[in-house]
């Protein structure tokens, strides 16, 4: 049980760092077509 939570976390760490980029780049290429 142990492996599979910090399976969990690392893949929920990876979602939100990807999440926060993502919304970085969407501001980016919003504040580039406007």
């Amino acid at each position: 049980m142990l492996p599979l939570f910090q399976n969990g976390a690392m893949v929920l760490l990876v979602v939100i760092l990807f999440s926060r980029e993502s919304s970085d780049l969407l501001k980016h290429t919003a504040q580039a077509t406007s």
